[in-house]
């Protein structure tokens, strides 16, 4: 599907009339999606730090990809890393759509926590049917957050935007900076590079394609630029 958007996009661009905003995002929530499983495939602690990062930019496209997936899927690689802080926002979020899912109403969701991630839209649109369908899964994750917000180690609430550049959590917050093409974050100048008609952070392109040999925007066979 993704290589099908990617012909699709790459003609309309060469048109004059340019790229669906709605076909771009259906692209590129596509080709991450695809660059997170490939990263999942991989294994290995620096593929786990990439599909960490894209998970957290697939939030963004929460409006295309049922929003209690990404929620659930960028919590649960958090858990995993050891970032609880943020782990606990994504799953504390997560919790709050399912229990609206389970009620039809969108209204019960309190943005409160997640206002300040400016990268991450807020969609009323809720998903059909549960991402876990198991009520025991479910149930998993919400002992854990509620466990989580017994723990005054930890801190449950999103760092102010200033302090977030850097960091896992950059990928929530808009950026003046351009878009990495490996995991949509935020690319510092001093790491930036260009390839292929993209923008990468060096070290995250590198790494990756250390791994699959292949550029991860055009597919065509490439080799590290260290």
């Amino acid at each position: 599907g993704r290589d099908v958007l990617y012909k699709v996009s790459t003609a309309l661009k060469g048109s004059s009339g340019g790229v669906d905003p709605e076909l771009e995002q259906l692209l590129m929530a596509t080709h991450y999606t695809n660059l997170f499983n490939k990263c999942q495939a991989e294994g290995g602690r620096d593929m786990a730090e990439l599909a960490t990062k894209i998970s957290i930019t697939l939030l963004r496209y929460n409006t295309v990809i049922p929003s209690d997936k990404v929620f659930y899927q960028a919590g649960m690689i958090c858990k995993e890393q050891n970032q609880t802080n943020l782990a606990f926002v994504l799953l504390n979020r997560y919790v709050d759509l399912t229990e609206a899912i389970e009620e039809g109403d969108a209204s019960m969701i309190d943005n409160a926590d997640f206002s300040a991630a400016t990268n991450v839209p807020f969609t009323d649109v809720l998903p059909k049917g549960q991402y876990l369908p198991e009520e025991s899964e479910r149930e998993g994750v919400r002992d854990w957050v509620l466990s989580v917000c017994m723990d005054a180690s930890v801190d449950a609430a999103l760092p102010p935007e200033g302090q977030a550049q850097g960091t896992i959590y950059a990928g929530l917050y808009a950026s003046d900076l351009a878009t990495c093409i490996v995991t949509g974050f935020p690319v510092a100048k001093r790491d930036e590079m260009q390839v292929n008609n993209s923008v990468a952070n060096k070290r995250d392109w590198n790494l990756l394609v250390s791994k699959t040999k292949a550029c991860p925007w055009t597919g065509k066979a490439e080799s590290p630029a260290w």
